[in-house]
């Protein structure tokens, strides 16, 4: 009985994190996008002595995808290791 109770509790507790994911993921793919256009956008103008908006943009998304998705596969891990293997 008691282990039905948790193999249960664990099916909500992973239906709750891919309910909170989708908006996760987006959070820190906007965070990290900021962070990165302010660093390029700078680094940009030091180097070259003017921005290039659209280069800025594009390798500003290339790694804030690349750290958004890491940052969220390190937070799964430490999910499931800490909330539902408990």
């Amino acid at each position: 009985m008691a282990q039905d109770e948790t193999k249960r509790e664990e099916k909500r507790l992973k239906i709750v994190f891919w309910c909170f994911s989708p908006i996760l993921f987006l959070v820190f793919l906007r965070l990290y996008w900021i962070l990165f256009q302010f660093v390029y956008g700078t680094l940009f103008i030091i180097l070259f002595g003017r921005q290039f908006k659209d280069t800025i943009a594009i390798i500003a998304l290339i790694s804030s995808l690349f750290f958004a998705v890491f940052t969220f596969a390190y937070i799964h891990k430490q999910y499931k290791k800490h909330i539902i293997e408990t």
